[in-house]
């Protein structure tokens, strides 16, 4: 009789084991568009956006949410390198990201060396892969990578880099401007 019973126990443990593990493996695709953001993201479809025929300088130039950014872009000169990229990536700190920062940070921005190494971990040569987004990194100019994440927003995924929030994409014919929340800093600053 105990047989029986250790028998049947078993049974239904390993239909429940069963029943739990499809389920699992079906819920995985409705699990990963929350976790991983779409690379369509990174590279917007061009009808979507009325700047697509505009170098992607001259774009980030006239927004006046980036002015802070282009000022320091210009300060440095790393704005007339990247006249001359192919292909680019900007990841685009708001004037409030660098309002939000602390006064230490801002002391240290004050040295030509660590702003030119700050405005470099925004850039990204050619656009985001899904290779990339997979990976949950991308490489920068300034030699150090930033962490991709896809965060659940209501019904739709949103994107985090390091710990800033991405907003939507501006689509240039040269690159992509995606603008964030905050200042991104390399490892170690």
């Amino acid at each position: 009789m105990k047989k029986m019973s250790e028998k049947s126990w078993l049974k239904k443990l390993s239909g429940f084991t069963g029943v739990a593990g499809v389920s699992t493996l079906l819920s995985f695709p409705v699990l990963a568009q929350y976790y991983y953001p779409p690379s369509s993201f990174f590279q917007p479809t061009a009808n979507y956006y009325e700047s697509e025929q505009e170098p992607i300088v001259d774009i980030l130039l006239k927004s006046g949410e980036f002015k802070t950014f282009n000022a320091y872009l210009k300060e440095t000169g790393i704005v007339e390198t990247l006249k001359g990229e192919k292909m680019l990536t900007i990841f685009a700190p708001t004037n409030e990201a660098f309002e939000a920062l602390p006064e230490n940070v801002r002391e240290k921005l004050s040295q030509p060396e660590n702003l030119e190494k700050v405005l470099k971990y925004h850039l990204v040569a050619g656009l985001i892969a899904e290779e990339d987004i997979k990976r949950g990194e991308i490489a920068t100019i300034e030699g150090h990578s930033v962490k991709i994440t896809g965060v659940p927003i209501g019904d739709r995924v949103g994107v985090k880099l390091n710990e800033a929030m991405a907003s939507d994409p501006l689509k240039a014919n040269d690159g992509t401007i995606v603008p964030i929340d905050e200042v991104l800093l390399p490892p170690n600053f």
